[in-house]
């Protein structure tokens, strides 16, 4: 395969992401804009339609908050954020060697401060985006990344996207 060749195909994904993200963020104006509490017609809306009140009765925000403290106290006051079985391994040592891991990988997670500062931060972007790959950098400039379900680069909030060195 040439390089113009792959090149090429990318360019297209590109653009047909860019092409399904418009559409996405029509619906996502519409949908921050209930969240953040104003009024849902617009004044051409409310002549069409012969309305006499547009008002927001906050509804929608009073849920993303809600929705805000749930996911948070599911990532904060877990012991672990995941837990690792081993399968393969020996049957009496699997119980064992699987808590080892599990404590071992989840502790530079718990312990920081970063990580905690990127879920607080990102709660209320996934409360309204949906799902979205966090990445964080720690003190020696290693990145982390934690996959996602359905990853939209698009979505991602300004200081979860890579930075350049």
């Amino acid at each position: 395969m040439s390089d113009t060749s792959t090149a090429t195909k990318v360019g297209e994904v590109i653009q047909s992401m860019r092409l399904a993200d418009e559409i996405r963020a029509r619906n996502r104006v519409l949908i921050q804009n209930q969240e953040n509490g104003l009024p849902p017609f617009t004044d051409a809306q409310m002549a069409e339609n012969k309305l006499d009140v547009n008002f927001s009765t906050k509804t929608c925000s009073n849920l993303l908050a809600t929705a805000r403290r749930q996911y948070e106290n599911a990532f904060g006051k877990t012991a672990h954020y995941f837990n690792v079985s081993l399968e393969d391994a020996p049957v009496d040592k699997a119980l064992e060697w699987g808590q080892i891991i599990t404590k071992e990988a989840n502790r530079p997670l718990k312990r920081s401060r970063e990580y905690w500062s990127l879920i607080r931060e990102t709660g209320a972007s996934v409360m309204l985006n949906g799902v979205a790959i966090k990445m964080w950098f720690d003190k020696d400039r290693q990145v982390y990344v934690i996959d996602c379900h359905r990853c939209r680069p698009t979505d991602l909030p300004e200081h979860a996207k890579p930075k350049r060195r």
